[in-house]
């Protein structure tokens, strides 16, 4: 405990340091310090707790036409947590301590130079956040690190190591091109994309195509409205191995009035062909490819999610989200709440508990550490600077 103290001192130290020094107010400076506790309850039902402590310093500098943005992110965890698959070409980060319960891990996960090429052409190298995604939660069609449905915490995206060019035809169209080494294991992959998108009347519809992992692949993508109904819809193809997979995803969303709060709704289902359609594929699944490199959201091959916000204070949300695995029959529900403290304060906190059709730990490989406990609680405490 200790250990954790000393980290929250020095990071507001440095925060509040980089904040008032006088030789950076050329640049700006953001980042955040958040404390997460997390309670687990295993299938014997004994109970654990572990603690996080995350610090974001994020740099962005102005030179002329050109920028630079770096992010450094520093993690000291008290208790078991598993490390993920490091699939990022440059070696960008580490450990930086292992002691007893206590590690401490450090990583870049921005080093980005962008700058204008002309008229309506950016350009972005070095390690930045791509999104392509066209739906909320279930975003088959995004290439490029999804983020997993059950994540309460969006802040930020991971980062990738990338080039990339965008062109701008006009206000409402753009052509996209992303060039992506990456790692798996022992070899180099390389993904090579171009997506165009672009408005016709209320619909925004956008396609990409090229070499994914070194597979040829090919999405296209739509969000619009349906009457008081907002719509998305994407789908991709995949080629590699002598055979195509099929990936694509459908989801509406719409905002009602209740008690003079408003309430968000949102529904998805899925279709990935990666996925396991029934429980004993569950272990080939978890040695692929597809898998070790992030590429799968969720496990089942038909999936759903539901999630509602309701706004019961100007300061209080409540959330609640439920993921079904229409293929093996379970379902991970989620409520969860989070609250302004101040302009630079918020707490927020999440369960999740999963129910029928879990699997096996004998199912997981070593590389996947050890499978999530059924029940998880989360609290966050976040300060933002």
């Amino acid at each position: 405990m200790t250990a954790v103290l000393r980290f929250l001192a020095i990071t507001s130290m440095v925060a509040g340091l980089v904040q008032g020094c006088p030789a950076m107010a050329v640049a700006d400076i953001a980042g955040h310090v958040r404390s997460t506790l997390l309670a687990k309850r295993s299938d014997a039902g004994a109970a654990e707790f572990d603690l996080l402590n995350g610090f974001r310093l994020t740099l962005d500098e102005d030179y002329g036409p050109a920028r630079f943005t770096v992010s450094y992110e520093l993690v000291v965890s008290v208790g078991d947590q598993p490390t993920p698959v490091d699939t990022d070409w440059l070696d960008l980060e580490g450990t930086v301590a292992r002691g007893g319960d206590v590690e401490s891990h450090h990583r870049l996960d921005r080093l980005e130079f962008a700058f204008s090429a002309g008229d309506n052409i950016d350009v972005n190298i070095g390690r930045q956040a791509v999104s392509w995604g066209t739906t909320l939660f279930l975003t088959p069609a995004d290439p490029f690190v999804p983020f997993s449905p059950s994540d309460t915490l969006r802040d930020y995206r991971r980062g990738i190591d990338a080039f990339r060019l965008r062109a701008y035809p006009d206000a409402l169209s753009e052509i996209d091109l992303v060039v992506r080494p990456s790692r798996l294991r022992d070899r180099t992959e390389l993904t090579v994309l171009a997506r165009a998108l672009t408005t016709a009347g209320d619909w925004e519809v956008s396609g990409w195509a090229g070499w994914l992992y070194g597979d040829e692949a090919a999405a296209v993508g739509a969000a619009g409205g349906i009457a008081d109904w907002a719509v998305r819809f994407e789908a991709a193809v995949r080629g590699g191995e002598g055979r195509t997979i099929g990936r694509g995803a459908l989801g509406l969303s719409r905002t009602f009035s209740v008690g003079e709060r408003d309430l968000g709704f949102v529904i998805e289902y899925q279709y990935d062909g990666f996925g396991a359609a029934r429980r004993q594929g569950y272990e080939d699944l978890l040695q692929s490819d597809p898998f070790m490199r992030g590429e799968l959201q969720v496990l089942g091959r038909d999936q759903a999610v539901v999630q509602a916000v309701y706004q019961v204070h100007p300061l209080w949300e409540l959330t609640g989200r439920a993921l079904w695995n229409l293929n093996s029959g379970s379902v991970i529900l989620g409520p969860g709440f989070s609250h302004s403290l101040s302009d630079a304060a918020a707490l927020s906190g999440s369960v999740f508990a999963e129910f029928g059709g879990t699997i096996p730990e004998e199912g997981f490989p070593e590389e996947a550490e050890s499978r999530a406990p059924p029940v998880n609680a989360y609290l966050y405490l976040t300060w933002y600077f």
